[in-house]
């Protein structure tokens, strides 16, 4: 689904979290923070534990350096999908900035082999 046609799905009410996390991934691409924060937020009003919306809102939470926001997010995704690679590549993230290096492996080795842009895109996110 392109930017247009997820615009106007919300536009017309068809307003499900998939709708809003699949818009906040693409804004996230488009660098546009302020969209993809409001329609994280607006998919997890709908779905708490929607796995992409949760994973997104980790890697939001980390870009704003709250590391337990971004645990929380990434603890309710890999409950519902263990090799979530977004969440995998957040999880690593977080293991290297607490000094546990070869656990920030593990979890980047898992996220490539699910997605091999799924630890570039969370790279490119966080500007590091």
């Amino acid at each position: 689904e392109g930017r247009a046609a997820l615009d106007h799905a919300i536009a017309q009410g068809r307003r499900r979290a998939s709708t809003y996390a699949n818009r906040a991934a693409l804004a996230l691409a488009m660098r546009d923070f302020t969209l993809a924060e409001s329609d994280v937020a607006a998919a997890l009003r709908l779905e708490g534990s929607q796995p992409e919306a949760n994973a997104l809102s980790a890697l939001l939470a980390l870009r704003a350096r709250d590391r337990r926001k971004a645990e929380a997010a990434v603890a309710i995704v890999l409950v519902a999908d263990p090799g979530h690679p977004i969440a995998l590549a957040v999880q690593a993230e977080i293991l290297r900035q607490s000094g546990k290096p070869a656990d920030a492996q593990r979890s980047l080795a898992l996220a490539r082999k699910r997605d091999p842009n799924a630890a570039e895109f969370v790279r490119l996110m966080l500007g590091s």
